[in-house]
């Protein structure tokens, strides 16, 4: 079996195991680990205008989707908030 111990561009750290079998691909496992990062905590108590700038930070090769993401949770808090008043 023949592994790749490094994976770039991925969520975390990977590794990809590739089985062959007379020159064939036999099995191939892909391994993405993330640690736990507790973003939840470090924006606990922050303005929600902060936010965005907060989680853009969180990876240097997205930083659009972290703060998109981020955005559409205000608007989900927001449109929530409106109709419930909660």
């Amino acid at each position: 079996m023949k592994k790749v111990d490094i994976l770039t561009r991925v969520e975390g750290e990977g590794k990809i195991w590739i089985e062959t079998e007379n020159g064939k691909i036999k099995d191939v496992i892909l391994n993405i680990f993330e640690a736990p990062r507790f973003i939840e905590g470090i924006l606990k108590g922050k303005d929600y205008s902060v936010i965005p700038d907060i989680t853009a930070r969180i990876c240097g090769i997205c930083p659009v989707a972290y703060q998109m993401s981020s955005v559409q949770a205000i608007g989900r808090c927001i449109w929530y908030y409106c109709l419930t008043g909660k």
